[in-house]
């Protein structure tokens, strides 16, 4: 799991603001060019108060 406090330290470069929705865009643009996984669900699942998880493809 990537809090979205150190997803904007490490890609934007600065620290998260309160009302900051820069790095949700960046994560629903990665969503779209990803697309959905085998099993159709999505790729990056959201954490809720805590941040982004990538998901585990069942083989």
């Amino acid at each position: 799991m990537v809090s979205r406090e150190d997803l904007a330290r490490r890609v934007l470069g600065r620290r998260l603001a309160a009302y900051d929705r820069g790095i949700d865009m960046h994560v629903s643009n990665l969503r779209r060019k990803l697309g959905p996984g085998p099993s159709g669900g999505e790729r990056i699942k959201t954490v809720r108060n805590a941040g982004y998880i990538l998901a585990r493809e069942r083989p």
